[in-house]
């Protein structure tokens, strides 16, 4: 990586993929008399506590299915985005927790990355159930509140949604702004501990 970039982590659903979208057309064919909020005017980020006729267990029925994640939607003009920070050479991956009782959520995630951005991005997703312990400058995130083991080296960037309006901090509206946010971007000072475990690499790396 180079230690002049800032090292961005970017989230998949309802970020790079039409996650609420995909979920929103799974109950209209499978449980047509359940009426759920769009997501421009839902208020909850958690599925669960949408005042509607859907239950718990219907949720799982879909969050559960194999293949659902490997069919969602890719957000409109990400693409774009993405191609652009690759032929930068960006310090940038793609930062996703698995839904672990889906048997295929994993792999259709890596999967989903590969088709619609290519091996060079699918080299470079980490799926882990605690985004706290990755290491970056950004993480981009619809999430309100991302909470883990440890307090992030990275600082959160809202993905604008309607249920994380009351969400401190930087903010990103859309995909269009995007890479122009992201090039307004200053890298962080790093501390003293990378620094050394940075020269300490490069030491070893003599030795070879």
């Amino acid at each position: 990586m180079e230690s002049n970039k800032p090292v961005l982590l970017f989230d998949m659903d309802d970020v790079l993929a039409l996650f609420a979208e995909g979920f929103w057309d799974e109950v209209a064919l499978r449980f047509p008399a359940v009426k759920i909020p769009h997501i421009s005017v839902s208020n909850s980020w958690d599925l669960c506590t949408v005042e509607s006729g859907l239950t718990r267990e219907m949720m799982l029925e879909i969050f559960e299915s194999p293949y659902f994640f490997r069919n969602l939607k890719v957000a409109p003009h990400a693409v774009e985005v993405m191609k652009q920070l690759e032929e930068a050479n960006a310090n940038a991956f793609i930062c996703s927790a698995p839904y672990i009782t889906n048997p295929t959520c994993a792999s259709d995630k890596v999967e989903w990355v590969g088709e619609h951005f290519g091996p060079w991005w699918q080299k470079r997703v980490i799926l882990t159930m605690d985004k706290t312990m990755v290491y970056g400058d950004y993480l981009f995130d619809d999430k309100p509140v991302i909470t883990g083991l440890r307090k992030p080296s990275w600082q959160h960037v809202v993905w604008d949604r309607n249920y994380n309006r009351d969400s401190k901090g930087l903010r990103i509206l859309n995909w269009e702004s995007a890479y122009d946010f992201i090039s307004t971007l200053p890298v962080p000072k790093r501390n003293g501990f990378r620094v050394r475990i940075a020269k300490f690499r490069a030491f070893l790396s003599s030795l070879l």
